[in-house]
């Protein structure tokens, strides 16, 4: 019996360490989309706003270019990367990993509780605690293949980055 609950609990460790790496490749991979969304974002929004106004004002005539010319490239310019944002969806592919990287956080903690809480405690008949417990962690295995089958794909230098040995 106890052959069974030490395997148990090493399994609950390992699963616990695959949630941390998980938990962090996903909150990373929300960082970057955080940044391609503001990095297409702020551009779009400061040259819709200046395309406006050479379209409206003769300012842009007074330093001898066509106002018609700078209003239309511009406009070109914002077509594309309006294009381009909705087309990668960064906010919400952030979002995304976001809410991945939350729920490996919160399957790491069930899995933590199962090694270092529940099989700790001396229950006074084995069997069916036993069964318990392998019933929990089948629960968490189940939950943790779920996500993975769910979440948005990693990029693998975020991945190949948090499992490199200075990140361990």
């Amino acid at each position: 019996m106890q052959e069974i609950l030490d395997r148990v609990k090493q399994e609950a460790g390992e699963l616990e360490q695959e949630c941390v790496l998980r938990a962090k490749d996903h909150f990373f991979a929300c960082g970057r989309w955080d940044r391609i969304h503001l990095f297409l974002g702020i551009p779009t929004t400061l040259i819709a706003g200046i395309t406006s106004v050479a379209a409206m004002s003769d300012i842009v005539t007074k330093f001898g270019y066509d106002k018609d010319i700078v209003s239309g490239v511009l406009a070109l310019i914002v077509a594309g990367l309006t294009a381009l944002t909705t087309f990668l969806n960064p906010s919400e592919r952030a979002t995304a990993h976001k809410t991945a990287s939350s729920t490996y956080d919160i399957i790491r903690m069930k899995s933590n509780l199962l090694k270092d809480i529940d099989l700790s405690v001396n229950y006074a008949s084995l069997d069916e605690p036993t069964k318990e417990i392998i019933k929990q962690l089948k629960e968490i295995t189940n939950q943790f293949s779920a996500l993975g089958q769910s979440s948005p794909r990693v990029p693998r230098s975020i991945y190949n980055t948090n499992r490199s040995p200075q990140n361990s």
